[in-house]
C-alpha cells in the first residue's frame, strides 16, 4: 500500500544530513575565504568599525562550529552558536538601508537571506543531533 509518506526523494535523515552540511559551508566558505585573503578581510572587519582581532576570532568561529555543524557534532551548540553569530553579523553589517533604491533592495535581500539562514540553524538546534521520525 503506497501513501504520500513513501514518497519521499530522501529519508528524514539523509535530509537532515544534507541540510546541515549545506547550511556548514556557508560558513566554512566564509571563514576559509576571510583566511585564504587575510588582507580583505582586515578590511571588512576594519570598516564595521572591529578591531583587527576580529578577523581571527571570526574565522575560528566560522571554520570550527562550521565543522561541528556539518560533521553532527555537538549539533545544537554549532547551530546555536552560528545562528547567534549570523544575527549580531546581520544587524552589525547588513541594516543601512539608506543607501539608494538599487542599494536598498540589495540589502534588504542579504538581511532576509541572512534571517533565512538563522531559520534553517534555529530548527537544526530544536532537532538536535537527529531528527525525530
Amino acid at each position: 500500500m503506497s501513501t504520500a509518506y513513501d514518497l519521499r526523494l530522501v529519508s528524514t535523515r539523509t535530509g537532515y544530513a544534507l541540510g546541515r552540511i549545506l547550511l556548514a559551508l556557508v560558513f566554512l566558505f566564509s571563514g576559509a575565504t576571510k583566511a585564504w585573503h587575510w588582507e580583505r578581510g582586515v578590511v571588512e572587519v576594519q570598516g564595521l568599525g572591529l578591531p583587527e582581532v576580529a578577523l581571527p576570532a571570526t574565522i575560528l568561529l566560522q571554520l570550527g562550529l562550521g565543522t561541528l555543524l556539518a560533521l553532527g557534532i555537538r549539533v545544537r551548540l554549532a547551530a546555536g552558536g552560528l545562528a547567534a553569530f549570523t544575527v549580531a553579523a546581520t544587524l552589525l553589517a547588513h541594516t543601512g538601508w539608506s543607501i539608494g533604491a538599487a542599494g536598498w533592495l540589495h540589502r534588504a535581500t542579504i538581511f532576509f537571506e541572512h534571517l533565512a539562514i538563522v531559520g534553517g540553524l534555529l530548527a537544526i538546534a530544536a532537532a538536535g543531533p537527529r531528527p525525530r521520525r
